[in-house]
């Protein structure tokens, strides 16, 4: 998506992945001028993919049996093309909030 490119003030939040740490990853967020929003290692509770993302698809999941590999792969593809903007919006706006109330919980693992 070249527009995203184009933004400024951009604070890209992401878990410490060695994909998101490459050297090749880094220099492009840097050329960018994006800021990164340090995420401490494991540390699930405050990654929204992992507390919302993959918990809505683990939700939807839930029971399901699947015949090949090709009907899981439709349901991924299901399942991420119907996220709006909206979906990750809402998130993005709780996560003052929800890490606040990690810090009241003492850094324990919160729902």
């Amino acid at each position: 998506r070249p527009a995203m490119f184009n933004r400024k003030n951009i604070i890209l939040h992401h878990d410490n992945a060695m994909p998101n740490a490459a050297l090749k990853t880094r220099l492009k967020i840097a050329e960018q001028g994006w800021k990164i929003l340090s995420h401490p290692p494991y540390s699930p509770n405050l990654a929204p993919s992992d507390y919302h993302l993959f918990l809505s698809l683990q939700n939807l999941l839930k029971g399901e049996t699947f015949k090949n590999e090709v009907d899981i792969k439709q349901v991924l593809v299901q399942f991420l093309a119907s996220k709006n903007n909206t979906f990750s919006k809402n998130e993005i706006h709780k996560l003052r909030p929800r890490w606040r109330d990690i810090i009241n919980n003492n850094g324990n693992y919160i729902i």
